[in-house]
């Protein structure tokens, strides 16, 4: 069984604290792209599951205050130097 996300993951997808976790639909922070936040059903959140590297997630930290996208999340994860963070994935 998957452990929801924490930390740092947490924050990278707008996870802030226990208070500012709001689930529904919102736009990801980096492609602009709409997924629905499942916080409030965590096995069932598009962002389950996903493992980033702990550097990864310090810069995701630093860089978004939001959530991403799994599709976004999904590439940063085959990229754990975080090369092209802020760059948009290609369509």
């Amino acid at each position: 069984m998957l452990a929801p996300p924490r930390g740092a993951l947490a924050r990278a997808c707008g996870f802030l604290t226990t208070f500012d976790l709001m689930a529904g639909t919102k736009s990801c922070t980096r492609c602009g792209a709409t997924f629905v936040c499942r916080v409030d059903d965590l096995p069932h959140c598009q962002c389950f599951g996903i493992s980033l590297a702990p550097a990864l997630l310090a810069m995701l930290q630093e860089t978004y205050i939001d959530c991403l996208c799994s599709r976004c999340l999904e590439a940063l994860a085959d990229n754990p130097r975080g090369d092209n963070l802020l760059a948009e994935p290609n369509p």
